[in-house]
């Protein structure tokens, strides 16, 4: 197995029997799965690019589950330094951020710094990440809350404002699916008040 597969195993294993949140009870690990697909989807391959796949495949297990550091390191092999530090960029820790006002502050502050420092195939990953919960939010909306995706896309302004870092390669594929998702869930009409 190479290293995307191995960290696929990983997230399946840690990730078992957990479901993600909305309706319709459905494993957790479709949602790394779709990340995956939607890299793939602007041209990313494991024979290119190993590094971010494999990142996306475990894009949320040190955030969300008590995987051993090693565990990871492990999966990762030769490539797993840069598996770890790119997992450890896209996850958020509320307490990194001692000077934010609140959740949502701090959220903004760690959006900031991934769109100023994350090398740019990680800062795709957390792209296709977004892109991917944007599209549940919009298939399954929150109950009460019809412009959730409009809002969620929003707070991630700052990456979607470093989209000039995105890989030249990848730069139309992922600008046309950011278009494309701000057209449909209205990011230009949005305002807090809509809320």
């Amino acid at each position: 197995m190479n290293v995307v597969q191995k960290m696929e195993a990983l997230a399946d294993e840690w990730h078992c029997g957990v479901e993600r949140k909305g309706k319709g009870h459905v494993p957790y690990i479709a949602h790394p799965r779709a990340v995956v697909a939607q890299l793939k989807a602007w041209g990313m391959t494991e024979e290119a690019n190993p590094v971010p796949l494999a990142v996306a495949w475990g894009h949320d297990l040190v955030e969300d589950t008590r995987v051993p550091a090693i565990s990871i390191l492990n999966a990762a092999g030769p490539h797993g330094i840069k598996v770890f530090e790119g997992i450890l960029y896209l996850t958020f820790s509320r307490p990194e951020y001692p000077t934010a006002k609140d959740h949502d502050d701090a959220d903004r502050l760690y959006m900031e710094r991934l769109a100023r420092e994350a090398p740019p195939e990680i800062l795709m990953v957390k792209l296709a990440d977004r892109v991917c919960n944007t599209r549940d939010f919009m298939k399954d909306p929150p109950k009460g809350e019809p412009t959730k995706p409009a809002r969620y896309l929003h707070e991630a302004d700052p990456i979607l404002a470093a989209l000039s870092r995105v890989p030249s390669e990848f730069a139309a594929a992922v600008k046309a699916t950011i278009e494309g998702l701000k057209r449909q869930v209205g990011y230009d009409s949005w305002t807090p008040s809509a809320i």
